[in-house]
């Protein structure tokens, strides 16, 4: 009996330890709704980065979307915030890649968590 109690309570806590990397890795509520203001403020112009965002991408096609980009299996915080900070376009280079957003090291942290907070498996 202790052997099969002591087995759920380690099986508890690895559940509880995994859901709290989970929402560690998605960030606080303040960081994702800084990031989603900031997505909101900046990135529209090519992604949908919310449902219902007030202004429909101008970039044809679209970017991929924030909810499609943080449900891809690769989509990590360290992924992320390497491609923010290294993937600028040259405004010369076809095809196009993203632009520098001029984001300080906070705001990409945020935007990051922003878009893992839509991650939904």
């Amino acid at each position: 009996m202790i052997g099969w109690t002591r087995n759920l309570a380690l099986l508890l806590g690895a559940s509880a330890l995994s859901a709290g990397a989970l929402a560690a890795d998605k960030g606080s509520g303040a960081q994702i709704e800084r990031g989603h203001r900031i997505a909101l403020q900046i990135c529209t112009a090519c992604h949908v980065v919310a449902p219902g965002q007030e202004f429909s991408p101008l970039l044809r096609p679209p970017a991929p979307p924030f909810a499609e980009i943080a449900n891809r299996p690769d989509s990590t915080r360290a992924s992320l915030r390497h491609f923010v900070v290294t993937t600028h376009w040259d405004e010369k280079t076809l095809p196009l890649t993203m632009p520098n957003p001029q984001l300080m090291d906070p705001q990409i942290a945020d935007v990051v968590a922003y878009i893992l907070s839509l991650r939904t498996h």
